[in-house]
């Protein structure tokens, strides 16, 4: 054999080690990929059940508004025609016999101008954060409970008229009133919102603003606004 070919031999065993060592580093990496990979969806899967979750919870704080809402026309229904809706009760009961022009009840505005709810009872904290001025901090009705303690409900009814009072004695005051229309239906059970006037005396009737806040789990919150005529 001569000197050449014996120098370009390579031990047999050799090659083998080196193809298992490059094995062992590709079946690291593919564990690696995978291992990102589950991690990757389990956010995912974490990710879209937390989102399902606050839309199931802020569903439940926006249907409890009903409730609240029955609860605050209840308070003005018993007292529609008395005096008692001629004045403010903003204590405890969240009843005002004025409209705010620039009600503000997200708390989210920028107008200095405008009227904040002090739903937190920390004086309107979040409506003037960064500086920001509210020209007055109203006061809602109490918190009570809904569906048996799981949600928490306040809310203020503003009487849409510009000043309290009498509506029919005192002088300059203006109040929102149905629209009277005429009976002109000449087809005989034909029922058309156009044509129909409403129920009752439209001169003795006001209108009501009610604007509710429920907050449930995970400080899921809703605000609706309701108005209502008596």
């Amino acid at each position: 054999m001569s000197r050449s070919s014996f120098l370009h031999r390579r031990p047999p065993g050799r090659i083998a080690s080196a193809q298992r060592g490059m094995t062992l580093i590709f079946a690291l990496i593919t564990m690696l990929a995978l291992s990102l990979a589950a991690v990757a969806l389990i956010r995912a899967v974490d990710t879209g059940t937390g989102v399902l979750g606050n839309l199931g919870f802020k569903r439940d704080a926006l249907l409890a508004t009903d409730t609240a809402m029955r609860t605050a026309i209840g308070w003005v229904q018993a007292r529609a025609g008395k005096v008692d809706l001629q004045t403010d009760a903003p204590a405890g009961i969240g009843y005002f016999a004025s409209y705010f022009d620039r009600l503000d009840a997200v708390g989210h505005g920028t107008d200095p101008q405008r009227t904040a709810v002090d739903w937190d009872g920390d004086g309107c904290a979040a409506a003037k954060a960064n500086g920001v001025a509210v020209a007055a901090c109203i006061q809602p009705s109490a918190s009570f409970n809904v569906r048996n303690g799981a949600i928490k409900a306040r809310y203020v009814v503003e009487r849409l008229c510009n000043q309290p009072g009498d509506s029919l004695t005192v002088a300059g005051m203006v109040c929102s009133k149905p629209m009277t229309v005429t009976e002109t239906v000449s087809v005989r059970g034909r029922i058309d919102y156009t044509t129909m006037p409403p129920p009752g005396t439209p001169s003795l009737q006001q209108f009501f603003r009610i604007t509710v806040r429920t907050e449930g789990a995970r400080n899921a919150t809703s605000l609706t606004e309701t108005i209502v005529h008596f």
